[in-house]
C-alpha cells in the first residue's frame, strides 16, 4: 500500500490545506514501517535474537565462583541438548591456560570454545549477575554470554549483534538492573533493533 493509494481514499474526508502535511506524514510512516520490517526479518533470520529465548536467560542474585557461574549459564543449553558439559569444561580449560582474554568489553565475557563434538546445535545463553563474577583481580563479569558455535562462520551474525549492542557500555549496567529474564530479553531485542537500524543508516 502506497501513501498515494491511501490519499485517494481519504482526500474527500480531509481539508485540502492538510493534504501536503498528511502525504508527508504517510510517506514517513510507510518508510519507517518498511525499514522496521526489514530489520525484524534480518534479526529473526540470522542474529542473536533468533537463538535467544527467555528460558536461556538466567538472573543470579548470589555470589558465584567463575567456574560455577559458567556452568550456571550453560545449564539451559545442556538441558536443550545444544551442548554437552564437556563444552563448558573446554571453556574453563582455555581460561585457566590463557587467562581472561574472552572479556568482550569491561563487565562482559563472551564464553566460547572451538567447535567440537560437544556442540550439537548452534545456540546462545545469557547470565546476568547482580554480584559480579570475579575471573581475576581486574576482571569481573556482570554478564556472561555463552556462545556455542558449530563451525567457523554460521555464528558471525550473532557476534556482530553482540558487538553492536555492547558498543554502548551503559547497556551492561541497564541489563544488570533488569527485574526478570523477560525484561532482559525485551531489552536485548530493543538494543538489537536500535543498533542494527543505526548500522543500516550509517
Amino acid at each position: 500500500i502506497t501513501p498515494q493509494e491511501i490519499m485517494n481514499i481519504v482526500q474527500k474526508y480531509v481539508p485540502v490545506e492538510t493534504w501536503s502535511a498528511l502525504c508527508s506524514e504517510l510517506d514517513q510512516y510507510v518508510e519507517d514501517k518498511a525499514k522496521r520490517s526489514l530489520m525484524l526479518e534480518a534479526r529473526n533470520n540470522h542474529g542473536l535474537i533468533r537463538y535467544l529465548t527467555v528460558d536461556k536467560i538466567r538472573l543470579c542474585d548470589r555470589n558465584m565462583e567463575w567456574r560455577e557461574a559458567l556452568h550456571y549459564v550453560a545449564e539451559p543449553l545442556v538441558h536443550r541438548g545444544s551442548i554437552e558439559t564437556g563444552y563448558v569444561d573446554s571453556i574453563i580449560s582455555m581460561i585457566e591456560t590463557m587467562g581472561t582474554y574472552m572479556f568482550f568489553v569491561p563487565g562482559l565475557i563472551l564464553a566460547h570454545a572451538k567447535p567440537d563434538y560437544h556442540v550439537k546445535h548452534m545456540d546462545v545463553s545469557v547470565g546476568v549477575f547482580r554480584q559480579p563474577v570475579e575471573f581475576s583481580q581486574y576482571r569481573h563479569a556482570k554478564i556472561i554470554i555463552m556462545l556455542a558455535p558449530v563451525d567457523k562462520d554460521s555464528h558471525l551474525e550473532i557476534l556482530r549483534d553482540i558487538m553492536r549492542v555492547f558498543a554502548v557500555q551503559t547497556r551492561i549496567d541497564d541489563l544488570q538492573q533488569s527485574g526478570s529474564s523477560m525484561e532482559v530479553l525485551e531489552n536485548l531485542q530493543r538494543y538489537c533493533f536500535d543498533s542494527n537500524s543505526q548500522y543500516l543508516e550509517e
